[in-house]
């Protein structure tokens, strides 16, 4: 059985209310704009999802587990610090990310919210009438709005992973109840901004019966890159 390599086992469950230090290109601009001079950010590790992927029907589990960490620093900034943990019959493959929140309007809204809204992009048009919420597609193509980055407002393209919607469920011990949960991954093929990588992650669509919510589940719209273990520190 594949084993998870020593170094790695600290980021499968960091301490909440430890920190964890950021030193990587953007940390350091983040730094620079702060006015506190080149150098890392500290930020307080404030919650942890530990959620388990599953078929989407939730019959069976699958060999993926997302371990999704909430970071808040002094200023009340957030971040989410994601490591995705895969186990195959050679290795166990860690990948890590961190991932912002770029859009105020829409994070944390139901499907229904994000209609009323006009935060339409992300979905794919109906195909059916009438139609719910509930049964719309997440676009492999998105048509993103613009990202802010250095100044200027860049045009990107992001395309689906492979992987596809994936499924998975963790347990809330503010809730004492287990939450479902849809991760879907999306990258620049051609990067053209810092953050080159997007999630969109939408949380209890289901109810206790297994049914779709009517107004789809609370979503959630990051993004992010890749980042190296020299630039972390847990601290």
């Amino acid at each position: 059985m594949s084993q998870v390599a020593e170094d790695q086992k600290i980021f499968l469950d960091l301490p909440i209310g430890g920190f964890l230090r950021v030193n990587d290109e953007i940390a350091m601009i983040g730094s620079m704009q702060d006015g506190n001079g080149v150098g890392a950010l500290e930020y307080e590790i404030t919650g942890h999802k530990n959620v388990l992927a599953h078929t989407a029907s939730f019959n069976d589990t699958l060999p993926i587990r997302w371990h999704i960490y909430t970071l808040e620093n002094a200023d009340g900034a957030y971040l989410l610090f994601w490591v995705r943990e895969v186990t195959t019959d050679e290795q166990v493959i860690i990948d890590k990310a961190l991932f912002y929140y770029p859009y105020d309007d829409d994070d944390g809204m139901s499907r229904e919210d994000m209609f009323e809204a006009d935060i339409l992009w992300m979905f794919d048009q109906p195909t059916e009438d009438p139609w719910q919420f509930c049964d719309l597609g997440l676009n492999k193509h998105p048509k993103v709005p613009p990202i802010g980055e250095e100044g200027e407002d860049i045009e990107v393209k992001f395309e689906m992973k492979k992987s596809g919607v994936m499924f998975g469920m963790y347990h809330s011990d503010s809730l004492d109840e287990d939450i479902t949960i849809m991760i879907t991954e999306y990258e620049q093929g051609d990067p053209t901004t810092k953050n080159p990588r997007m999630i969109i992650i939408e949380e209890d669509f289901l109810s206790e019966e297994g049914i779709p919510y009517f107004e789809g589940g609370i979503v959630e719209i990051l993004l992010g890159c890749s980042i190296n273990d020299g630039d972390l520190e847990v601290i």
